[in-house]
């Protein structure tokens, strides 16, 4: 198993931070790897989120929990790994921190699923950045 953790500090409050995570179809606005995406269902456990990508792959991934105005984990199937993604907003002292949470799991050797891990997190930094940026604006 491979895990990350990637945090960013926004001015928003936790209740803008969280309505901006979980507005599915304006994902391409803050996550730049995203042309895309889209919500069937409810935002609720066993939903799925859709995305296509730049490079024109679409990517599935199932709600598997959520704790409203707090947190959401998905899960995705790549290459045979199971990639879950927990998203956290949580308040801070002057706005709110919001925490994305990668775990690879699957029976993969550590070198693969290290490599997988760092290919789905690699821009999540800026993923962070332009997400903050978007909350913050008026």
């Amino acid at each position: 198993m491979w895990m990350s953790t990637h945090t960013a500090v926004s001015n928003a409050p936790v209740f803008a931070l969280w309505l901006r995570l979980i507005d599915i179809p304006t994902w391409p606005e803050w996550n730049h790897g995203l042309v895309s995406s889209d919500l069937t269902g409810g935002f609720a456990v066993d939903s799925v989120i859709r995305g296509e990508t730049v490079g024109g792959q679409t990517i599935s991934s199932v709600i598997l929990s959520v704790d409203p105005g707090r947190s959401f984990t998905d899960s995705t199937l790549v290459n045979g790994a199971e990639v879950q993604v927990r998203h956290e907003v949580e308040a801070a002292e002057i706005g709110s921190v919001v925490t994305f949470s990668v775990e690879v799991r699957g029976d993969l050797s550590d070198e693969i699923s290290h490599e997988l891990g760092r290919a789905v997190s690699s821009d999540l930094p800026l993923v962070l950045a332009r997400l903050t940026a978007v909350a913050d604006a008026p």
